[in-house]
């Protein structure tokens, strides 16, 4: 991300700070916070690019890991529909990141037709490290947002997230 989509995000960001527009339906509110989630999200993957391009993934590789990451023992069909992918494409990811050895698949418990995938020790390890970056910079917004922000923002994702994939479960803790 280049330093002026940074410091236009963050100009943004201020100027929205500590103040909540009684407007917040209108048009030019709602493409407000439309730019501001494109740079924001331009902003987090700019933040472990390299780290990707080193290890020769894209960001649609590092979508999978990460579901994976929060979601073991889910099929392809389920991360297909999460991401709003063909299945065509989630499986051609998949047999490149498993021929990587970063991705395992295994038989499900009880449905032997059913293959599960989760992250191999080596995939697993990857996804840590190209989530720190990100995580850093999520932490110090929230910080600087503080708590109730947070949850605001929070309720907001989860809406647009439900409303993409309303079969969206939350992933088992653990």
């Amino acid at each position: 991300m280049s330093v002026n989509a940074t410091s236009k995000a963050a100009f943004l960001a201020t100027r929205m700070a500590g103040r909540a527009s009684p407007l917040f339906l209108r048009d030019a509110e709602l493409e407000r916070a439309l730019e501001l989630l494109l740079l924001a999200e331009r902003g987090l993957a700019a933040r472990s690019a390299a780290a990707l391009r080193a290890a020769r993934l894209d960001e649609r590789d590092l979508d999978i890991l990460w579901l994976l990451r929060r979601r073991p023992g889910i099929t392809a069909h389920e991360l297909a529909s999460l991401l709003s992918l063909p299945k065509q494409s989630v499986s051609r990811h998949l047999r490149a990141l498993e021929a990587g050895g970063l991705v395992l698949r295994g038989e499900h418990g009880t449905d032997r037709r059913r293959r599960v995938l989760r992250l191999s020790e080596r995939g697993a390890s990857l996804v840590e490290s190209l989530a720190e970056p990100r995580k850093r910079g999520l932490r110090r917004a929230f910080q600087s947002a503080g708590a109730e922000a947070v949850a605001g923002f929070e309720r907001v994702l989860g809406e647009l997230a439900h409303s993409a994939s309303p079969r969206l479960e939350e992933p088992a803790k653990g």
